[in-house]
């Protein structure tokens, strides 16, 4: 299945756990997921960088301090795009600012 999917993004969920206090990051969980990522090249840190953005401006939009009512998390969705790829993020911001210039005037 996962060979002949033409898919940009594959996410791959398991129920046990993937440490355990007896085998910290050597346990068969641990090792289960990082044998199937090296077999179909998945990059468990652009996984975990991507969840962890997703959370965060989840967070920012939803904070449990303001019963779940904030604002719109635009600064925290550019931050999230300019860790992930700073030189995209960039010129788009550039764009931003010169759209913004001809709009204002």
């Amino acid at each position: 299945v996962l060979q002949n999917n033409t898919a940009q993004y594959i996410f791959m969920f398991q129920h046990y756990q993937l440490f355990n206090k007896a085998g910290g990051a050597n346990s068969a969980g641990y090792t289960r997921w990082k044998n199937l990522c090296d077999k179909y090249g998945v990059d468990i840190a652009s996984i975990a960088m991507f969840l962890f953005g997703a959370c965060a401006v989840v967070g920012h939009i939803f904070p449990i301090y303001y019963k779940f009512k904030g604002g719109k998390g635009i600064a925290t969705t550019f931050g999230v795009f300019f860790v992930a790829d700073p030189l995209t993020s960039g010129i788009l911001f550039i764009i931003l600012f010169i759209i913004l210039y001809f709009i204002k005037k």
